[in-house]
Order: C-alpha cells, then structure tokens, then sequence
C-alpha cells in the first residue's frame, strides 16, 4: 500500500459551516484533478457542527506535496480559511486499511 493521506481538522466560524463546506468542495473540485489525487472527502462533527474533519487520499507523498507546492494551492486555499477560526493540518502515511472484508497491511515505515 502506497497511498499517503492529507487530513486537517478545520472550525468554522460561527454561522460560515455552509459557506466553508462549499468553498472546501469547491477546492477539491480543482484539487481532485491533480496527478496523484484520489479520494478527498470532508465530514462535519456530529456533536459539534462548527468543527469538520477532511482527508484526502493520495498515489503517494510526492504528489500530495507537489499539489502543496503548485502556484495556485495559497490563494485557493485562503478562499477556503476565510470562513475558518482554526485550521489543523496533518499527513500520513497509510499503514493499514481494508477494502471489500480484505485487509490491506503494510509495516509502518520507520521515523
């Protein structure tokens, strides 16, 4: 398994859920037509309707990281924190999953 996850826990500000969950998908629009990009998906808390979940599966950290590094990635990406008070950004490397009741295992690479 290669695939490499980017993942950010975003809080929107008060009465900007809506409007930042359409500037998230609008975002994923372009970035899902990046090389390397596959799933990208946002989920909303269910306890906490301010506070949303995203992650995004990538073919690899090269990818992820170019999209990161691209010219148009800051000024997109502002379009979405202008609805947001906090905005958390992670990534990881995909170490074990299953798909369809089969497991996918791979060793976690060292540090």
């Amino acid at each position: 398994m290669t695939e490499f996850v980017t993942t950010a826990t975003w809080r929107a500000k008060p009465g900007e859920e809506e409007a930042f969950a359409t500037a998230w998908a609008e975002f994923t629009v372009w970035a899902s037509g990046w090389p390397g990009a596959r799933t990208l998906r946002l989920g909303r808390d269910t306890a906490d309707p301010s506070r949303f979940v995203s992650f995004g599966l990538w073919a690899d950290a090269d990818s992820a990281h170019a999209w990161k590094s691209s010219p148009e990635f800051a000024p997109r990406m502002a379009l979405v924190q202008a609805h947001v008070d906090a905005f958390h950004p992670g990534e990881l490397d995909l170490v074990a999953g299953a798909t369809d009741g089969a497991a996918d295992v791979e060793e976690a690479a060292p540090a």
